[in-house]
């Protein structure tokens, strides 16, 4: 049996289409877990019309919680995280069990989200694609976890390994995916696995969450002793050697432009050509599928957005000091 467990909070408007969507699928031998996280919407009274087994918290503990609550009650062998906002294929879970089986001793498999986004706003769009390029770029054995759709063998990660999601608002995926690198457990990227994400972003929710997220993922790599291995490895989990250094050129780039008291355009134009070429293969699929205006903002917008990614590493380096002279 497989298990599928959906944590919700406040999913009303995109419940039903995620749930539709999941027993839409041509394999048929799951169960679905839905765990409720006290949600005041009617995100319970959608999943009582759907043949799932309904877990409600009393209060809201947040994701991390929810998704080990489903998993807790899960009696697959594989357990597959949906988010409530996330559509499925009709072979997904098809295509998960022969990626588990075609190779053998895969601890987890992680989908591919989609370029297309429903939301016609910019920046939901320019983070569908965004994601899906990354994600898509890696290889087969990627080490990492991805929130959208990732299964996990149950007896091997959970149970013999002890591991969980953690309580974090931010990034418990990232986490696990991280502690399961450090035992060395095999994670594979599924492409053909593709699911739509139906998340609205707004460009005020987009540059918050790329901060938060840059935040916690260096605080995590730094709490777990991976910078240096992740640096050997060529990779920080979803982000390559190449994105950060991205990073580095944008912060320094705009630094320059704003702060230098006389424009260094001589230091500065080498920096934007160097981020041009580092982000060539982004911004090529960008003008490719969206046209020469949205690319155009595209190419302009993202020197910002990991200008602010820089700075969410720089604080979540102090928010690990930190924690490290508290003794936690």
């Amino acid at each position: 049996m497989i298990s599928i467990v959906i944590p919700v909070y406040n999913g009303a408007k995109t419940l039903k289409e995620c749930l539709s969507a999941v027993f839409a699928n041509r394999f048929k031998g799951f169960e679905v877990i839905l765990v409720d996280d006290a949600s005041p919407d009617k995100s319970l009274e959608i999943a009582e019309g759907f043949p799932c087994r309904i877990i409600k918290n009393p209060i809201r503990l947040g994701r991390g919680p929810a998704r080990n609550a489903g998993l807790k009650a899960a009696e697959g062998e594989y357990v597959i995280f949906i988010d409530s906002d996330v559509l499925v294929k009709p072979r997904t879970i098809e295509t998960i069990l022969r990626v588990f089986r075609e190779h053998p001793g895969t601890a987890a498999v992680v989908g591919l989200p989609s370029a297309d986004n429903p939301y016609l706003n910019f920046s939901s769009q320019f983070k569908s694609l965004y994601m899906h390029y990354i994600l898509k770029e890696n290889q087969r054995d990627i080490g990492f976890l991805h929130g959208c759709l990732m299964a996990i063998d149950r007896k091997l990660v959970f149970e013999n390994h002890g591991l969980s999601f953690s309580n974090r608002r931010h990034g418990q995926d990232i986490e696990l995916g991280l502690m399961m690198k450090k035992l060395n457990l095999k994670i594979m990227l599924a492409p053909e696995a593709e699911v739509i994400h139906l998340k609205f972003r707004n460009l005020c929710g987009l540059i918050k969450n790329d901060f938060l997220i840059s935040a916690e993922f260096t605080d995590l790599i730094l709490r777990h002793n991976l910078l240096f291995s992740s640096a050997g490895s060529g990779r920080f989990a979803h982000t390559s050697i190449k994105q950060a250094v991205s990073v580095l050129n944008s912060f320094l780039a705009l630094n320059l432009l704003f702060l230098a008291k006389t424009p260094l355009i001589w230091i500065i134009l080498p920096l934007l050509i160097v981020y041009l070429i580092l982000n060539s293969g982004l911004f090529r699929m960008v003008f490719e599928k969206k046209g020469p205006a949205f690319g155009v903002l595209a190419v302009v917008f993202y020197i910002f957005d990991q200008y602010l990614m820089s700075l969410g590493i720089i604080f979540g380096g102090i928010k690990f000091i930190l924690s490290k002279g508290r003794g936690r």
